[in-house]
Parts: structure tokens; C-alpha cells; sequence
């Protein structure tokens, strides 16, 4: 016999973030800001040459400002900058995993253009000068939140090859072995953190694509000096929706990591199911990242929360219990529980 629980599991709470941080998508103001405070900076003087403020705005560093060297450049070993070129046998190489400092700031002009040389030392006390084009390809700001972009960047399609391999793999796994694969939105599992999960990394992507579209110099201000405090009040709102959106994404994440122990007493289910939720997150992520650029990610992510909540509701959201272990389930028919069928009486 079956008891019918006609029940809405709606989060309201997390439907009013999403609706949040939508909205924060339209609130576009100044997108150039400069955090002040360099609390990791060596002290070693400035000298007023050039406009710091508009050099700051312009190119994103000043003076004593730290980096971490993660490609060996050459630097010309010369206390004064000199016009002419300098002989290769007066340079000298900083190696890679240094810390270096910006010491002195010179701007090259001729008829046609103007070259930005930077005076750098190194954690091992070599000093010398080099270009700034050449110099910024080689260096990341001395700090983790600089770092993990850096590195994620480079390292992004290694990462998305490997979990599709990892998610393949356990696929391939569970049809050897006739057991049904739970997955996301589809036959998907009855909790909605794993949905949440999915519509919070698309929001996401989606601001992080409008800030990349709409103000790239906002992306790379943020990279030079980067903060994960949402308060800030250097920040723009553009921002402020980013870095809500992040910590929403490890706060959740870590909900579902806690969920799905319970949901799955088979380790196997558990592992396939995360690495599929995982593969689509990093679908999703590609995808709204991407289609922002051409305008339309907007209304495919506004689609895809119709979706979610629609495919939560009448797929994972369980109408009925089981009329022998009292499990919930779906529809009529097979308990995933104890495998007994239950039909309407």
C-alpha cells in the first residue's frame, strides 16, 4: 500500500540567492577600483617620476609591489637606465620561484611609442632592469588567490580531460556491473543540494563571463590584487556578486559532499554519482562562461533554472513511500531501497 505526501521541496531561501545574484548582473558601476593596503611589500622608497595614480590605473602595479617569478626572465644588471641598447654580457637571469619587487619605474618615449622598464630585485639580491611586456608574461602577483588563477588557467583543460576520464571510467564501471547510474537531473537523487550546486556554478560562470565581456580590466585589476572578502568597499558590485557567488559554491559543495554519504551505502554509486555532478558542473561553467560572449547566456541561464526546478519537482522529488520499508520514491512501481513493487490501490 502506498501513503501519497503531495510535498513542495522548494528551497526558498536559495531560490531568493538566485534570484540575487541575477539581478546583480545588471547593476554595472565604476569597474576600476585599487586596494590600498600591501601588507606584503618590502620598503624600499619611492621615487616620484610618473603619475602613480593613473600609472596604477592604467597598469595595475606600483612600486614595491612583490611577485613570484614562475618563468626565468633576464634583467639588464645597470643602476640607471640608459637610452641605448646594453650588451647581453651586462644582463644576468632570475630564476624561476623567486620573489622579486618592483624598485623603480622608468617610461621610454620616442616619435612613435613609449616602453615601460621596471627595476626589479630579487629575493637573492639581484638587480636589474627589464621590460615591462616581457617582464608581466613571467611573474604572478606574490599571493594564493593570483596563484590558483594563474595555475587554473594554464591547467584548466587537463583538468576538465581528467574528469571526464574519471567520470567515463566509473560510467563504464557501473554498466558492467547492471547497476542504475544516478544522475543529475536525471534520475537524479531526491536531495536538491546537488541542484543548488549546479544553478550556483552557472550563476557563476555567468557573471564571471560578463565581467570577462563587459570589463576585462576589472578582471585584471582583481588579479593583481585580488580579496575573497564580499564586504569589501573597494570592490564594484560586479564583483561583490562574484565572490558571493564563490564562497555559495564551496558552502554548498560541501553540503552535498555531506549529503551524498547518506544518500549512497554503495561507495561506487557514491563516487559515480559526485564525479557525474562534477563533470556537469564543469559543463555548465564551460558553457555560461562562453555563451555570455555572444549574448545568449543570459536567456539559456534563465532556461536552465526553469529547468532545474521543473526536473527537481517531478523527477527527485518523491510523491510516495514505499509500502514496505517506507522509503520515498518517485512513482509508483520499484522501490530503489528494497526492490519491492508498489502499485496505486
Amino acid at each position: 500500500m502506498i501513503n501519497k505526501n503531495f510535498f513542495k521541496r522548494h528551497c526558498m531561501s536559495a531560490y531568493g540567492i538566485m534570484m540575487l545574484l541575477i539581478l546583480s548582473l545588471a547593476l554595472f558601476v565604476s569597474c576600476d577600483y585599487r586596494m590600498e593596503s600591501h601588507d606584503d611589500s618590502w620598503n624600499l622608497g619611492n621615487k616620484v617620476g610618473i603619475d602613480s595614480l593613473e600609472f596604477q590605473k592604467e597598469h595595475h602595479y606600483w612600486k614595491n609591489d612583490i611577485f613570484y617569478v614562475h618563468t626565468p626572465f633576464q634583467i639588464i644588471r645597470r643602476n640607471n637606465l640608459m637610452i641605448d641598447d646594453v650588451p647581453l654580457a651586462d644582463s644576468t637571469i632570475i630564476d624561476k620561484d623567486r620573489e622579486i619587487a618592483i624598485v623603480d619605474i622608468v617610461i621610454k618615449r620616442d616619435s612613435l611609442s613609449s616602453k615601460v622598464w621596471n627595476k626589479v630585485i630579487s629575493s637573492e639580491g639581484e638587480k636589474g632592469w627589464v621590460a615591462e611586456n616581457e617582464l608581466l608574461t613571467k611573474i604572478i602577483p606574490n599571493n594564493y588567490v593570483s596563484k590558483f588563477i594563474f595555475y587554473f588557467s594554464e591547467l584548466s583543460t587537463l583538468v576538465y580531460i581528467l574528469i571526464g576520464i574519471i567520470a567515463l571510467t566509473l560510467f563504464l564501471i557501473h554498466r558492467y556491473k547492471k547497476r542504475p547510474l544516478r544522475f543529475p537531473h536525471y534520475n537524479d537523487i531526491e536531495t536538491f543540494y546537488p541542484t543548488l550546486l549546479c544553478l550556483i556554478i552557472s550563476i557563476d560562470a555567468t557573471i564571471y563571463g560578463t565581467i570577462q565581456k563587459f570589463a576585462p580590466q576589472t578582471w585584471i585589476e582583481y588579479y593583481f590584487n585580488p580579496t575573497l572578502n564580499p564586504f569589501s568597499t573597494e570592490l564594484p558590485l560586479i564583483l561583490i556578486a562574484f565572490i558571493v557567488g564563490l564562497w555559495l559554491l564551496i558552502i554548498s559543495f560541501i553540503a552535498v559532499i555531506e549529503d551524498l554519504i547518506h544518500q549512497f551505502n554503495n561507495v561506487a554509486d557514491y563516487l559515480a554519482y559526485l564525479s557525474t555532478l562534477i563533470l556537469l558542473c564543469t559543463f555548465l561553467y564551460i558553457i555560461f562562461s562562453l555563451s555570455v560572449q555572444i549574448y545568449i547566456g543570459y536567456f539559456i541561464l534563465a532556461c536552465y533554472i526553469f529547468f532545474s526546478f521543473y526536473r527537481h519537482y517531478h523527477s527527485a522529488t518523491p510523491h510516495y513511500t514505499c509500502g514496505k520499508c517506507g522509503a520515498f520514491i518517485a512513482k509508483n512501481g520499484v522501490c530503489h531501497e528494497c526492490g519491492s513493487v508498489n502499485e496505486l490501490k
